[in-house]
C-alpha cells in the first residue's frame, strides 16, 4: 500500500522551489493509495441457484472491455480453454456457469488460483474497486462444495508485486447449498485505488475434498486522469512562486 506523508515543517514562505514538487509528488502518491477504512465481510447461505442472482457487467465479466485477461490453475471441467465459467454472469448447475476444483487424487487441483488482469490502455490510472463477491455450490454431490477459504490479493498500476487484502471464509453452506463472501469497505467508499489486477487463492476446506466456484463479482470504476484545469492549476502554481522567488 502506497502513501503519501505529510511532514510538518516551520513555514518559510517561498524559501525554496521544492513546495512545487512536493505538490506534485503527492497528488500522484494519492492515486494509489488504498481506503483508510475496515473490510466488511457479509456472508450468505442459499438453498438453491436461483435465491440469488450474480452480475453480468461487474468489472471482471468475461466480454467486459475492462477485463484485459484471466488464468487459473487447473480445474475439473474444460468446457472451455481456459475454464471461465466464473466469470460468465451466470449461476447454474452446469458446467459452462461454473468452476469445479477437486483436490482427490491424482487431480490435486486446490489451493486454486484465479488471476484477473483489468484492462488498463485506457484507464491508464488503474480501477478504484468499491465491492467483491464470490458466489460457490452446487445442488447435487458431496456436501460442502458451497463452502469458501479466499484469500484476495491486489496489484497496483507501476507496481509489479502483490499485496494480500486479506483470508475470508465462509464454511456455512451445508450440502447442496450455495455460499457467498461479499467484501466491502465500511466508509462505504473504495476498498482499493489504482488497482490493475486482482489475484484469488481458494484453499481446501476439511470434510470436503472439492468446490464449485460459481462466480467472481468486482465491481468499481476506473480511476479518473488528473484534469486539464487540475494540471493548468498546479503550472500557474509553480509560476507564481518563480516569480516570488524573483
Amino acid at each position: 500500500m502506497k502513501k503519501s506523508r505529510i511532514i510538518a515543517t516551520p513555514w518559510r514562505p517561498f524559501a525554496d522551489s521544492t513546495l512545487t514538487a512536493v505538490l506534485v509528488i503527492t497528488t500522484v502518491a494519492s492515486m494509489a493509495l488504498t481506503a483508510q477504512g475496515a473490510i466488511v465481510q457479509l456472508n450468505n447461505t442459499y438453498n438453491l441457484v436461483t435465491d440469488f442472482s450474480v452480475s453480468s457487467s461487474d468489472l471482471v465479466n468475461y466480454g467486459q472491455s475492462t477485463l484485459d485477461s484471466y488464468s487459473h490453475t487447473g480445474s475439473q471441467d474444460s468446457d472451455e480453454t481456459p475454464d471461465r465459467g466464473f466469470i460468465t454472469g451466470t449461476a447454474d448447475n452446469t458446467f459452462a456457469a461454473m468452476t469445479w476444483f477437486r483436490d482427490d487424487a491424482p487431480r490435486n487441483q486446490l489451493p486454486a488460483t484465479i488471476t484477473l488482469n483489468l484492462d488498463i490502455s485506457l484507464n491508464t490510472l488503474g480501477y478504484a474497486i468499491t465491492d467483491i463477491t464470490s458466489y460457490a455450490g452446487f445442488s447435487v454431490g458431496p456436501p460442502a462444495q458451497g463452502q469458501q477459504i479466499m484469500t484476495v490479493e491486489y496489484s497496483l498500476v507501476g507496481n509489479a508485486g502483490w499485496t494480500t487484502l486479506g483470508t475470508y471464509s465462509n464454511e456455512d453452506p451445508g450440502s447442496t447449498q450455495f455460499g457467498s463472501i461479499n467484501l466491502s469497505d465500511d466508509t462505504a467508499t473504495y476498498m482499493l485505488y489504482g488497482v490493475d489486477a486482482l489475484r484469488f487463492t481458494y484453499d481446501e476446506l476439511s470434510g470436503t475434498d472439492r468446490m464449485v466456484l460459481q462466480e467472481i463479482d468486482v465491481f468499481g470504476v476506473a480511476v479518473p486522469e488528473p484534469s486539464s484545469s487540475a494540471l493548468l492549476g498546479l503550472s500557474g502554481l509553480a509560476l507564481l512562486l518563480r516569480r516570488k522567488r524573483s
